[in-house]
């Protein structure tokens, strides 16, 4: 799932920086263009099994809030870093691409806002363009830590986790259509919740997955309900049509020995799964660094399909590097004992 949501983020990228390479109104621009708004669904993937993951982890019978938050820093914030740095070095060699303010004082409050992941939540242009959905992942960490805290989560009926998770939905459904709507991106992790409590009743998933022709459905309801989120719309809209493509798509992940069980269990995509939080971030400053290249040394061979694969191989490479540095040293190797989230005698181990 992790391969899919970064092959598609990355789709966007290369659509938006080697788009002139494309004929201008041809068949070719319009597949471009459809493919890159399914492509923007990839972030929406990346919450949907981030809200699987994240709503396990608060039901173990181990957590703790601050042990919880320690490992989400953990595993944010050494990559993040790393390529903020790269992204600062970078603005002071080439000023004219740059986004930060030219006053001393401000262009520090900037990098600090950076820091703390505000630009998403709140109205701040991030310093990495991806690193906005970085913002709404935290706020969801430390939404769940305190709710699972407060509520006793852990210790609930299905019945009245179900409740309380809808209740909360349900408010802040309304509380973005009152005036808060660029907050809905946060509803899509909700996908995950529901997945995840639709996993505990085996009679109630086998009766959805039970015929493996539903699976062929299900991918195409995906691809065009990312395609059609990908249009302008009500925020509303948008994510209801999202729970109605990922959410099957994630069910039938997890739980059919099918088709797109097979698919998400490919060597190649689980390797780019692996990879896929340096791949995210370091992605578009790759890219960029080759369309900068492509122009710098007057390049006139190529076309759009050739150089997709080059920049995609050459991304998973940087991403690779990245990965072995920074990322790997810091991810939690062993989970506690009993900590590993179990369904139909399955083990999740992961963290998004």
């Amino acid at each position: 799932m992790r391969g899919i949501g970064a092959s598609f983020v990355f789709i966007v990228h290369y659509v938006s920086l080697f788009g002139f390479l494309l004929a201008p109104l041809s068949v070719q621009t319009s597949i471009a263009n459809f493919i890159a708004s399914v492509g923007r669904g990839g972030v929406d993937l990346f919450f949907a099994l981030s809200g699987f993951l994240i709503y396990a982890s608060v039901l173990k019978p181990t957590f703790h809030w601050k042990t919880f938050l320690s490992r989400r820093v953990t595993r944010i914030y050494p990559v993040f870093l790393v390529v903020l740095s790269v992204y600062l070095l970078l603005s002071a060699y080439f000023p004219e691409h740059s986004r930060i303010p030219s006053d001393p004082v401000t262009a520090t409050g900037y990098v600090v806002e950076n820091i703390f992941l505000l630009p998403g939540v709140f109205n701040i242009p991030p310093i990495i363009t991806i690193a906005w959905s970085l913002s709404y992942e935290f706020t969801f960490y430390v939404f769940m830590a305190i709710f699972a805290t407060a509520t006793g989560l852990f210790g609930r009926q299905q019945g009245t986790r179900v409740a309380l998770m809808v209740g909360v939905l349900s408010l802040f459904g309304i509380g973005c259509a009152l005036g808060t709507a660029h907050l809905s991106e946060l509803a899509v992790f909700w996908v995950g919740i529901f997945v995840y409590e639709i996993f505990e009743n085996q009679r109630l998933t086998d009766t959805l997955l039970g015929s493996k022709r539903v699976e062929v459905v299900v991918i195409l309801l995906l691809l065009i309900c990312l395609g059609a989120a990908g249009l302008k719309m009500l925020s509303g809209l948008r994510t209801a049509i999202l729970f109605a493509g990922i959410l099957p798509f994630l069910l039938c992940c997890l739980h059919s020995d099918g088709l797109i069980q097979r698919l998400c269990s490919w060597a190649h995509l689980r390797f780019l799964g692996s990879v896929s939080y340096s791949f995210y971030l370091i992605q578009g400053l790759v890219l960029w660094g080759l369309r900068t290249a492509y122009f710098h040394l007057g390049c006139t061979f190529g076309s759009f399909g050739v150089l997709l694969p080059v920049c995609f191989a050459l991304t998973i490479a940087a991403a690779s590097i990245l990965f072995l540095l920074v990322e790997r040293p810091f991810l939690v190797r062993k989970p506690e004992q009993g900590s590993s989230p179990r369904i139909f005698g399955k083990s999740f181990v992961g963290v998004p």
